[in-house]
């Protein structure tokens, strides 16, 4: 996302929250042309797709997710934004706070080791995709 998009969405998402323009204090509505002007702008927000699979299905309970990729601009910190509760942590993170060396993620089919890592950056459209190892036989 642009920095001219990044402004213009944190403008109209403040002008909602401080009720400012365009919003008639009586009833409590936005105007349309605001509510379209923010929308409009959200549509084109940068977006990254995050795939769970295995057992990580379970603990999402989604196969899919849709993350903006201002809140995740790499793979490190699209982990963190993904574990939004204590049971995900636990699932991607060890004791110590490290990401799990044992999960495997790929960004658009390529193993992130082959890239950059955890520092691997993210870019409108991007696929990744998280594995827990499978053990058994």
């Amino acid at each position: 996302m642009g920095q001219r998009q990044r402004g213009a969405v944190a403008r109209c998402q403040e002008d909602i929250r401080a009720h400012g323009a365009g919003h008639d204090l009586k009833t409590g509505q936005i105007e349309e042309s605001d509510r379209r002007r923010f929308w409009k702008v959200m549509e084109k927000t940068p977006k990254v797709e995050a795939r769970f699979h295995g057992g990580l299905q379970k603990v999402f309970q989604e196969k899919v997710r849709q993350v903006d990729l201002g809140k995740a601009p790499n793979v490190r910190d699209l982990v963190e934004v993904l574990c939004s509760s204590p049971e995900r942590r636990r699932e991607l993170y060890d004791d110590h706070g490290h990401i799990r060396s044992n999960l495997t993620i790929l960004k658009n089919g390529r193993n992130i080791e082959l890239l950059s890592g955890l520092d691997t950056e993210l870019n409108d459209g991007d696929k990744v995709a998280v594995f827990l190892p499978v053990y058994g036989g």
